[in-house]
C-alpha cells in the first residue's frame, strides 16, 4: 500500500487556546497550511463523516491532492468527490478500509456526467486503487460506494495528481486585462509555467477586507504575490515576496471595482504548482466581529472540522474559541497567520499537540 502524504490543510487567523476535558477538546482557532504536507488531524464520526452532504454527482465535495481520513459509508450511502484536471493530467486514487466490515468499490467519472464511469476498482481486498490520465479538462468525480449496502464502513481516501505538460484550468490569464474572475474560495491545481504569470480578478467595495494566500513548494520555484487596484495596472498596492512555502497579503479596499491578484515566478525558470486561497470580508462585517461569533468562551465555542478558515477577527480584548473532536493518539497541527503590527510582514503562530483523551 502506498502512504504518500502530501498536504496540510489549515485553519486561519486567530488567537490560540487548547483545553481538554474528559469528553471535549477545544481549540482557540488557528490556521495552518503548507501546500505539500499532510494534515495529521483525524476526526471520528459517530454517524456520517465531515465531508457530507456529498451523496451524488451533483453535490460532490471539492477535494485536492491530499489524504482524507476517517471517512464513512453508511449502508447504501455513496460518497462523491470532485477535483479539477487538465487534459493530460494523471490522477491516482486509493481507498483503504477493512473488507471484513464491508465491500467498498471505487469509480472515476469525467465532467460530462454520472452515466458511465471512466475507471473502476472493485476487488475483494482491503483497498481499491485506480490510475487514469485525463482526456478532458474540468471537474472530475470520484465515487465510493458499498457493494452490498448492509453495513457501515470507515475508510481513508488518498489522492495524487501528476500534471501534464499543459497549463492550468484558469488560462488564459497571463495579464492584467485578461485576469480570470473568481469569487472568494479555495482554488487548487494551479500552475506557473516558467516566466508565465497568473492574474485573477475579484470585485471589492470600499472598505472590504481581502485576504489572499498562495501555497506551493519553494524548492520548485520562488513564487511571489501582488495585489492591484482597478485603475493602475503597473503599481501594486500590496506585495508578498518571502522565501517561504507560502505568500500572504491582506488589504482594505479604498476604491470599488475589479481588483487584481498577480502570481508570478521570481526567477522564471521552472514549473511550479500552487493553490490559491481567497477570502473577502465585506464592509458590513469589517466594522464588527467575524462570522464565527458568538464564540467568546469555553462553553460557546464554534464547532469546526479540519480546514482553512479566513476572515476571522479579534476585537480588542475579545477572545475566539473553537472546538473539534479528537480520539486518543490523534495529532493536531494548528497555525494562525496575521499581521503583528500595521505595515509589517505577516506573523505566524503554530502549535503541535498529541491527544491523550477522547472527546
Amino acid at each position: 500500500m502506498k502512504f504518500r502524504k502530501n498536504m496540510k490543510l489549515g485553519v486561519s487567523f486567530i488567537f490560540l487556546l487548547l483545553t481538554l476535558t474528559s469528553c471535549l477538546s477545544l481549540i482557540n482557532l488557528t490556521k495552518k497550511n503548507n501546500s505539500l504536507d499532510e494534515n495529521t488531524l483525524s476526526l471520528s464520526a459517530t454517524v456520517d463523516d465531515y465531508m457530507e452532504d456529498n451523496d451524488s454527482f451533483g453535490n460532490a465535495s471539492w477535494v485536492t491532492q491530499n489524504n482524507y481520513t476517517n471517512l464513512m459509508i453508511i449502508e447504501s450511502d455513496e460518497d462523491w468527490f470532485q477535483f479539477n484536471l487538465n487534459t493530460g493530467d494523471t490522477i491516482d486514487v486509493e481507498i483503504y478500509f477493512n473488507h471484513s466490515k464491508g465491500d467498498l468499490d471505487l469509480e472515476l467519472y469525467d465532467p460530462l456526467g454520472a452515466t458511465f464511469s471512466r475507471a473502476v476498482s472493485d476487488s475483494t481486498l482491503d483497498y481499491e486503487n485506480l490510475t487514469f490520465t485525463s482526456d478532458v479538462s474540468g471537474a472530475w468525480r470520484i465515487r465510493v460506494y458499498h457493494y452490498t449496502q448492509n453495513t457501515n464502513v470507515s475508510y481513508d481516501l488518498y489522492i495524487w495528481k501528476t500534471h501534464g505538460s499543459g497549463d492550468d484550468w484558469a488560462e488564459e490569464n497571463d495579464g492584467y486585462y485578461n485576469a480570470t474572475s473568481i469569487d472568494p474560495n479555495y482554488y487548487g491545481d494551479l500552475k506557473i509555467i516558467e516566466s508565465d504569470e497568473d492574474w485573477f480578478g475579484v470585485y471589492l467595495d470600499v472598505g472590504d477586507f481581502i485576504d489572499v494566500n498562495i501555497y506551493f513548494n519553494h524548492s520548485e520555484g520562488n513564487l511571489e504575490l501582488e495585489l492591484y487596484d482597478p485603475s493602475i495596472p503597473t503599481i501594486p498596492r500590496a506585495v508578498s515576496d518571502s522565501i517561504f512555502n507560502f505568500e500572504y497579503l491582506a488589504f482594505t479596499s479604498d476604491v470599488s471595482g475589479d481588483w487584481r491578484i498577480r502570481v508570478y515566478h521570481y526567477d522564471g525558470n521552472t514549473n511550479v504548482s500552487y493553490d490559491l486561497d481567497l477570502w473577502v470580508t465585506p464592509i458590513s462585517t469589517t466594522i464588527g466581529d467575524d462570522w464565527a461569533e458568538e464564540n467568546d468562551g469555553y462553553y460557546n465555542a464554534t464547532w469546526i472540522a479540519p480546514n482553512y478558515y479566513g476572515g476571522l477577527r479579534i476585537i480588542e480584548s475579545d477572545e475566539d474559541w473553537f472546538w473539534l473532536y479528537l480520539d486518543p493518539g490523534n495529532v493536531i497541527d494548528i497555525a494562525i497567520y496575521f499581521n503583528h503590527l500595521p505595515n509589517r510582514s505577516p506573523r505566524v503562530e503554530m502549535a503541535h499537540f498529541s491527544s491523550s483523551l477522547m472527546g
